[in-house]
């Protein structure tokens, strides 16, 4: 209980610093909570119906996300917060995009993004997984 203690004390001094106010008021905090949405919203449509989603959106995203990803690592004071963001919307992109479904609807037919579907099909492909088995 004292660690937790102290590490709360330690987490007020920093908030209460000069610096940590400069950077709360800057656009190097502002602009990457702002960008948080695109990767909200990738994450939101991974349960979307495939035909609502771009496939040329989603590559799009993904090559954006890719040159601000870089800018971010290069632009002084460096933007880690930038960097978090555009990565996880390159992973969130590329786990729910059209471009990773396609060979799923093609074998399977149905909708591949339903969890239900992928463990009913991967229960039929491996019974001894089964935790009915």
């Amino acid at each position: 209980m004292a660690a937790v203690a102290a590490l709360w004390r330690r987490a007020v001094e920093i908030v209460k610093t000069k610096e940590f106010r400069d950077y709360v008021t800057s656009t190097h905090f502002w602009g990457p909570v702002a960008n948080w949405g695109i990767p909200l919203a990738a994450i939101k449509d991974t349960w979307a119906p495939p035909d609502i989603i771009s496939g040329r959106t989603t590559t799009a995203f993904i090559l954006y996300s890719m040159v601000f990803m870089r800018f971010a690592y290069l632009v002084r004071p460096r933007s880690l917060l930038l960097i978090a963001c555009h990565s996880a919307n390159v992973v969130a992109q590329c786990a729910g995009g059209p471009l990773s479904d396609v060979p799923l609807r093609r074998r399977h037919g149905g909708h591949s993004r339903c969890c239900l579907c992928r463990l009913s099909r991967l229960y039929r492909r491996y019974p001894r997984y089964h935790p009915r088995s």
